[in-house]
């Protein structure tokens, strides 16, 4: 049984030396008569027994499951092993190819190891499962003298019982290496908690000790007044700046109930406050971590007063439940004054700015006035239109600032409200009436700037004029709609009427009346654009950026819709 010790790459390297000797001995044979083939056929005859016999022999020194296939998997020779393991004889397997013997899968593995040997010319060594059992395969290339593979030796050993004792083993160690993993974190549990047991109290003592010195060095170092007092009132605690900042010192403030140093009407302030506070905490106790400030007015010991701004918050039981007052109050006398002069000063700036509103209304309204009796001499139509119209623009600014100077906001204007007003007076001016034609206001109810209100109110007094004018001829009924709106960017102004229209000679790009001229220099003025529809009647769509500053030229689109730049 030596040669059942032999390796697989020796058995390997026989089939290669005994392949080549044969080859040798064919190439050097060339028998020149009949009688010398003949012997040379019976000398190669014997030769190829021999090698068979030997093949077998080499196939069979092993235990493995040990075969000789072509390059298309063709059984070349097998050894008994193989026989066995698929449930046949040796002959019958002979010449078949082997992967009809296998499952599809088993089948297309095995064709895909074989083909990477013969492309590689290369050993290859791999681990498969098949039906429960695991096999160790190596496939070994058998090359001719020219180094192409001819044919691939295959061995296969079962190792599932090699793999299974391997698998108990490290389970074994692993559940060994837990074990004694466990029971030497239970010793150092142990031991680290006997090392804590001995040195517990002397950490917590030393911890107290610092903690208790921190906290009495920020509270007895701080400028604020940090105090406590029980539900009944009582101080159970004043820090030392008490005294710098209320006069009293701490046995004086702590003989004192808390209420007799407040103004009376901080006094009665705090007793209201107390009381909610406290009914608030029934029938459960509120959030621990509740606060509340306060302004409070505090008599000094020296006879005067100091506002003092207090946060509080109830101390609590371990149940939640109050059973005193936690207080910090810090001097805000010097920003309580200068606060004081602030509102004085804004009252002062807004009688001076209703002041300011209220004599710009008066000059426009003189303006205005001036206009009317100049009017009344001048014979022309033509003129006195003009008189007219420039009566009604002047009317409409003198309105913004009669609104400025009778509204809350000094700086911002209702456009919903003055537009009601504005359009009162041009039906009053042009002498219309509303059941002649009606008018639907659309507005948002948007405070605007006095920069932007103004443009706004010139634009929507031109276009409304232009309609009372132009849009309704011969007492012709009709409606008036006006929309203001904003959105994210910006706001939309729409003047629209159901009347005639504009002319059909109407040069929207460079108008020849002053009324379209001025609108179109307010528009660049608000940074908007605009956009002229014809549809029934004649609608005006102005869109502008909330607090552009910055003319960026308006756009008329012409009949058909285009926009003209």
């Amino acid at each position: 049984m030596k040669d059942k010790d032999k390796t697989k790459e020796q058995l390997v390297e026989e089939l290669q030396e005994m392949r080549r000797k044969l080859a040798e001995l064919q190439a050097s044979l060339e028998p020149a008569s009949r009688a010398e083939r003949a012997q040379f056929d019976e000398g190669a005859q014997d030769l190829v027994k021999v090698t068979k016999e030997r093949l077998e022999a080499i196939l069979n020194a092993t235990t493995d499951v040990a075969c000789l296939t072509d390059s298309s998997g063709v059984y070349l020779a097998l050894n008994d092993a193989v026989a066995q393991r698929l449930g046949r004889k040796v002959d019958e397997l002979l010449g078949k190819v082997a992967y009809q013997f296998f499952p599809p899968d088993v089948a297309a593995r095995r064709q895909d190891r074989l083909a990477k040997v013969i492309r590689t010319s290369k050993p290859l060594r791999e681990e498969e499962e098949n039906q429960g059992r695991i096999f160790d395969e190596s496939l070994y290339p058998i090359l001719d003298s020219e180094g192409n593979v001819k044919a691939v030796a295959i061995f296969a050993r079962d190792i599932t019982e090699q793999k299974r004792a391997e698998a108990a083993l490290l389970q074994a160690h692993n559940e060994l290496d837990k074990r004694v993993q466990e029971r030497t974190a239970e010793l150092s549990r142990a031991n680290a908690q006997l090392r804590e047991e001995i040195s517990r109290r002397q950490e917590i003592q030393e911890e107290l000790t610092k903690s208790e010195l921190l906290h009495r060095m920020l509270v007895e170092t701080a400028k604020d007044i940090i105090w406590s007092v029980d539900l009944s009132l009582k101080y159970t605690y004043v820090s030392p700046s008490v005294q710098a900042v209320l006069g009293y010192t701490v046995d004086e403030i702590r003989a004192m109930n808390p209420l007799e140093v407040l103004t009376p009407s901080s006094r009665e302030l705090i007793r209201r406050a107390f009381e909610k506070e406290l009914r608030s905490e029934l029938p459960q106790p509120r959030d621990k971590f509740i606060s509340r400030t306060d302004c409070i007015e505090h008599f000094h010991k020296n006879g005067g007063t100091v506002w003092l701004e207090i946060t509080t918050t109830f101390i609590r039981d371990e149940n939640g439940a109050p059973t005193g007052v936690l207080g910090i109050s810090r001097d805000i006398t010097k920003r309580k004054i200068a606060e004081n002069k602030l509102k004085e000063s804004v009252k002062e700036n807004e009688v001076l700015l209703r002041e300011v509103h209220h004599r710009v209304k008066n000059n426009l309204q003189v303006v205005s006035s001036l206009l009317s009796l100049q009017s009344r001499n001048i014979i022309e139509k033509t003129y006195e239109q003009m008189f007219e119209e420039s009566h009604n623009r002047i009317q409409s600014m003198a309105l913004i600032h009669e609104k400025l100077y009778q509204g809350k906001d000094l700086a911002h204007i209702d456009f919903k409200g003055y537009t009601r007003s504005l359009l009162a007076h041009l039906f009053h001016s042009f002498g219309v009436s509303a059941n002649q034609i009606s008018v639907q206001l659309d507005i948002e109810a948007v405070p605007l700037a006095i920069d932007t209100a103004t443009p706004c109110a010139l634009i929507t007094n031109e276009l409304v004029s232009n309609c009372l004018k132009h849009a309704f001829p011969n007492n012709r009924p009709g409606t008036i709609r006006i929309a203001f709106a904003s959105h994210d960017h910006g706001f939309n102004l729409v003047i629209s009427d159901n009347g005639v229209g504009l002319p059909e000679n109407t040069d929207l790009k460079s108008p020849q009346t002053l009324g379209l001229r001025l609108v179109n220099t307010l528009v660049r003025q608000l940074g908007g654009r605009m956009e002229v529809s014809h549809s029934n009647g004649a609608e005006f769509i102005i869109q502008f950026n909330k607090l552009s500053s910055k003319a960026t030229g308006a756009e008329i689109p012409d009949r058909s819709g285009g926009s003209l730049s």
